[in-house]
């Protein structure tokens, strides 16, 4: 049975079990309904300056308002055991894998156990990558590491969760791999993660590792895999992420990659500053997979075997407001020896804006961001 006939069969399974859920609930109906329904929507605006420096394709002083981040999201329940999410940005128009435009993120139904333990889901996404770095929202990530940039994380699939009560959330999933030339799936994705706590308020833990089943194209297994840890010393936060990968869709083929961004940030009242570095890599194995570039320095053809990205970022973040989720922040990152190929562009999922030419680049963002449940004005 292949993917989509798996998700069809576990909604119509869904459809069933909702039909006798909803007869056990029909006395509290629409208000039950009203209850359990958000509405969110945020996102952030930036005027951001972005510099590269010594190149030779092309790339220039780029300065402008945008908006970085926009989302729209629907969370409910239909029953005390049947909840739906959806989750929608507004800069992606491109048909995704499963027939469903790649704006739309999530677009899912979940069916919980009674005791609250366990959770079936079936439709589109997040699919859960171990980073610290992941879990936070879009709009709370100014630059991302070079493979939590390019490895997909909104995937239409299936998901089952098993919740303690200690507060571990141990789950696999399994979900579109990977799309041909032409267009074709010709891999199924399978993960298992594990969110948690090592230690109760001080120390919680993402963790994953992912593979792809029958990608004929690369020579060796497809897989993913990262650690994050997550420290909390008093007013201070510390991120600690490691990921590799190897051989997964949009990264160049028989090459490893590695990264690894750290996040120091002081939790106060209205000022939340932070420093964050990330660490990046990628080593070829042979010279028959190495690809030939552009040297930026001096514009000659060279053959890339390993290379390195370092980047530094620091941020301060003003919360003028203690209940309204509003926030103003300054943001400048640079990153240096930022001059080779991280992705493969013959990938049909490649991402020009991930490739890099360039010997270093500098961004500084001054911005806004906000969010708020539209129905909060109806519910005074």
């Amino acid at each position: 049975m292949n993917l989509k006939n798996t998700v069809f069969f576990s909604l119509l399974i869904i459809g069933l079990t909702t039909t006798s859920i909803f007869a056990q609930n029909k006395k509290r109906g629409w208000e039950f309904f009203k209850e359990n329904l958000e509405i969110p929507i945020n996102g952030r605006m930036d005027y951001r300056f972005l510099n590269y420096d010594e190149n030779f394709d092309d790339f220039t002083k780029d300065s402008r308002f945008q908006f970085s981040t926009f989302l729209f999201k629907v969370n409910g329940k239909l029953t005390d055991q049947m909840s739906f999410n959806y989750r929608q940005v507004f800069n992606n128009n491109s048909i995704g894998t499963a027939n469903i435009s790649d704006n739309i993120q999530v677009a899912s139904l979940s069916l919980n156990s009674k005791n609250k333990k366990w959770t079936f889901t079936g439709g589109k996404f997040f699919l859960n990558l171990g980073s610290v770095e992941q879990e936070y929202d879009p709009s709370d990530v100014y630059r991302y590491s070079v493979l939590n940039n390019n490895l997909a994380c909104w995937k239409t699939g299936i998901g089952f969760l098993y919740s303690s009560e200690s507060g571990q959330d141990i789950g696999i999933q399994m979900v579109n791999g990977a799309l041909d030339s032409l267009g074709n799936q010709v891999a199924l994705q399978y993960n298992a993660y594990w969110n948690g706590t090592l230690l109760k308020d001080k120390i919680d833990i993402y963790a994953n590792a992912t593979t792809l089943t029958h990608y004929k194209d690369y020579d060796s297994q497809a897989f993913s895999s990262a650690i994050g840890l997550q420290w909390f010393f008093n007013d201070f936060i510390i991120d600690t992420d490691v990921i590799v990968a190897r051989n997964m869709p949009n990264l160049y083929k028989n090459a490893g990659y590695l990264s690894s961004p750290i996040k120091i940030q002081y939790m106060g009242n209205k000022f939340r500053p932070y420093i964050k570095f990330i660490y990046d890599a990628v080593k070829f194995d042979n010279e028959n997979d190495r690809p030939s570039v552009v040297d930026p320095e001096d514009g000659s053809i060279i053959t890339v075997n390993n290379t390195e990205m370092l980047t530094g970022e620091i941020a301060l973040e003003y919360y003028p407001w203690d209940h309204h989720n509003i926030r103003f922040h300054l943001v400048a990152s640079y990153a240096n020896h930022a001059n080779y190929n991280f992705t493969d562009e013959l990938n049909p999922e490649y991402d020009p804006n991930s490739r890099h030419h360039y010997v270093s680049q500098y961004q500084i963002l001054l911005g806004c961001r906000f969010g708020f449940n539209m129905l909060d004005p109806l519910n005074k």
